[in-house]
């Protein structure tokens, strides 16, 4: 079964494009031969026409007493002519008896081989537009589908470049951090102690920033989340333990709620990387004395993660635009402070794949923002 999800993954998108491609041909195919067929009725019908009127013919010329049959063009309509004897497999043509059945009707050749050379034209020019209609249909989609595969392969190289980048980003500044922080430890470098922790600072919202392309890229390629039951007071309360750098000059407050042992439903780098987003996003448009109040709360099945900010806030009627990929809000928001717009975004995917959902509050501008992490109970 995950094979045959995985082949429909794969080239699912060549079928259904093979499968519309012939839908086309059918469909032009069954108009062809529709056209077809209106257009030999059309010619029974003219052929049918053409004997009744011969018939007519005869029985109107057979009513004069003094008519008297001439070999040659009828008097009577130019379009028929009188004939002697009868012709070998002629169409149409009609005795006069009982007066005169050694005489005959028939429309002349001219007639007929002008019914016959427009149903030859009519033909040849519906296979003409149908044959050039296939063809464009096939030159098209021949194009169009060399262009979807570019697409497609430009899209894989860039979600390959992506991830790759992200990797070779991380790997340096992994040592980076570790020789900062070892630099901070040591007691004769006090002096430079508050460089180490700004350049530690720039390092951490770098190393996130990594992070956030390799969930975009874990989510772009659909891999599954490790879920599994995650104690949340004792998580909260390490995570921001190990965030100490980042929130620098910044008041925490943390309240995780009277249950302690109370255990959600989630993926640990997951929900690091959401409360990295939230984080970031409060220290960065909050300004230098941020007020950070991280609280718990339950409500019935789900386990609330709030973060509130002192921060410029937004208007409430465009909540959800800060959700969008690349979306800034840019007429609220400090030029120099502006991300890649992709954090939220990413954070907002990540909460429902683990089931839940990422919400953004704020009473208006100058009010601060609320993001409220919902998650599951893991069941016990």
């Amino acid at each position: 079964m995950r094979k045959t999800t995985r082949a429909l993954k794969g080239y699912g998108h060549h079928l259904l494009f093979g499968m519309s491609i012939l839908s086309l041909v059918a469909l032009l195919m069954w108009w062809t031969i529709f056209i077809r067929t209106s257009i030999q009725n059309e010619k029974s019908q003219q052929y049918k026409i053409l004997e009744l009127e011969v018939t007519i013919l005869c029985q109107t010329v057979a009513a004069e007493k003094e008519f008297k049959p001439d070999i040659g063009i009828c008097d009577h309509d130019q379009r028929f002519e009188i004939l002697k004897e009868r012709p070998d497999n002629a169409p149409f043509v009609k005795s006069l008896e009982p007066r005169w059945p050694d005489f005959w009707v028939r429309p002349r050749v001219e007639i007929v081989d002008h019914i016959e050379q427009e149903y030859r034209s009519k033909n040849f020019m519906l296979l003409g537009e149908s044959g050039f209609l296939i063809l464009v249909i096939l030159v098209s989609s021949g194009f169009l589908y060399r262009s979807i595969q570019v697409e497609r392969r430009t899209a894989l190289e860039v979600t390959e470049f992506w991830e790759r980048a992200a990797h070779e980003i991380k790997t340096p500044i992994t040592g980076i951090k570790a020789f900062l922080q070892n630099l901070r430890s040591q007691s004769r470098f006090e002096e430079i102690a508050p460089y180490v922790n700004l350049a530690l600072k720039q390092v951490v919202r770098q190393e996130k920033l990594a992070e956030n392309i390799l969930s975009g890229h874990r989510l772009k390629s659909r891999e599954p989340l490790k879920l599994q039951p995650v104690n949340l007071p004792r998580f909260l309360e390490e995570y921001f333990q190990k965030s100490a750098v980042s929130l620098t000059d910044s008041e925490l407050r943390l309240d995780t709620g009277a249950v302690k042992d109370l255990k959600v439903r989630a993926d640990v780098h997951t929900l690091k990387v959401i409360l990295d987003n939230l984080t970031d996003n409060a220290v960065k448009y909050a300004g230098p004395h941020l007020v950070l109040r991280v609280s718990v709360k339950m409500a019935g099945r789900e386990v609330l993660v709030e973060v509130q900010d002192n921060g410029p806030g937004f208007d409430p009627r465009k909540s959800e635009a800060l959700f969008r990929a690349f979306e800034l809000l840019a007429s609220e928001l400090p030029v120099k402070r502006r991300g890649t717009g992709m954090g939220l975004h990413i954070s907002r995917a990540m909460a429902r794949e683990m089931g839940g959902n990422l919400l953004a509050l704020s009473e208006g501008k100058g009010q601060g923002a609320v993001f409220r992490l919902i998650l599951l109970k893991a069941k016990k």
